[in-house]
């Protein structure tokens, strides 16, 4: 089953200050290829994403490629591969883990 995830501005702008680009990608406005090539998955899957909510700056139609910031894709990448995985936990885990960003939020973490 595939996820959703649509965050707003300030989700994203969040996203991007805790999952910065590593050091050997460049941020810039690319195509749907080049963002596949930069996050490491194959088209098919970038496209999956996009459809999940990885945000774009253009959509792409006949023609007209797909424009996509690399550094917001990383970012939200980073975000829905978190919340997939938290899906995929068992109950007491899931219970374990609400009580850790319980005590997180507490601390100002």
């Amino acid at each position: 089953m595939q996820i959703k995830l649509f965050l707003d501005q300030d989700q994203l702008a969040e996203a991007v200050r805790q999952h910065p680009l590593p050091d050997h990608l460049e941020d810039g406005v690319y195509n749907v290829d080049k963002i596949a090539e930069a996050l490491d998955v194959s088209l098919p899957t970038a496209g999956r994403f996009l459809k999940a909510g990885m945000p774009a700056i253009e959509s792409g139609a006949m023609g007209r490629p797909w424009k996509i910031r690399l550094s917001i894709a990383w970012a939200w990448l980073e975000v829905y591969r978190k919340q997939r995985a938290e899906e995929k936990l068992g109950p007491a885990q899931r219970r374990r883990l609400q009580i850790k960003k319980f005590r997180d939020a507490l601390r100002g973490a």
